[in-house]
C-alpha cells in the first residue's frame, strides 16, 4: 500500500474522504459504526480508504486531531447483493 494518507473534508456536505496512496477504483462497504465507510480495493480486497458522514456534526468542527474504533467488516460478515 502508498504510504500516503490524504484528507479531504466537503464542508458543504459534512463528509470527511481518507485515502492512501493516489486514487483508484475501490467499491464500498458498511463498516461497524453507522456513517462510516470502508474502500477496498475490488482485487485485493484491501481497504484504501474510509469516508465519514456527517464528520462536524459528530465530531465538532474544530475536533481533530480524532480517533475513532474502525474495524471494516469482512467479507463474510457481508450482506449477499
Amino acid at each position: 500500500m502508498d504510504e500516503t494518507l490524504n484528507l479531504l473534508y466537503d464542508g458543504k456536505a459534512d463528509v470527511l474522504y481518507v485515502s492512501w496512496g493516489s486514487p483508484r477504483e475501490a467499491v464500498s462497504h458498511e463498516t461497524e459504526i453507522p456513517g462510516v465507510i470502508a474502500r477496498r480495493d475490488p482485487d485485493s480486497d484491501e481497504v484504501v480508504g474510509v469516508t465519514v458522514v456527517n464528520f462536524a456534526k459528530r465530531w465538532g468542527a474544530n475536533s481533530l486531531p480524532i480517533s475513532f474504533p474502525f474495524r471494516p467488516v469482512t467479507q463474510a460478515e457481508r450482506r449477499p447483493a
